[in-house]
């Protein structure tokens, strides 16, 4: 204006609000699986869908996860992960079979 100017300079700070999906599952015997999550980024929400009907949600991050199915057989499990900004899915097929490498029940 006439008095005269002003100005000021900020320092942001921008995160990078993209989360990827993604796990890794072993078959410890039983039919049970363990589940271990390898997602990225800022995560507040993660669902994990066995392929079985039953489904685990969480709110903090999980690291690892043992799920036991009734029966053997091949299952599609899917892990979605969110934030406030952004989600990802992933999915594996989950191959549960006798000891003996045979057909599944």
């Amino acid at each position: 204006n006439r008095l005269g100017s002003n100005s000021i300079t900020l320092k942001l700070n921008i995160e990078n609000p993209l989360v990827t999906a993604g796990f890794k599952w072993t078959n410890i015997g039983n039919r049970t699986v363990r589940f271990t999550d390898t997602s990225q980024g800022k995560i507040s929400n993660w669902t994990l869908e066995f392929g079985d009907g039953n489904i685990q949600n969480f709110v903090q991050n999980w690291n690892v996860y043992d799920h036991k199915y009734s029966q053997l057989g091949n299952y599609y499990a899917k892990l979605t992960v969110e934030n406030e900004y952004n989600k990802d899915t992933y999915s594996n097929q989950i191959m549960l079979y006798r000891n003996d490498g045979s057909n599944p029940i």
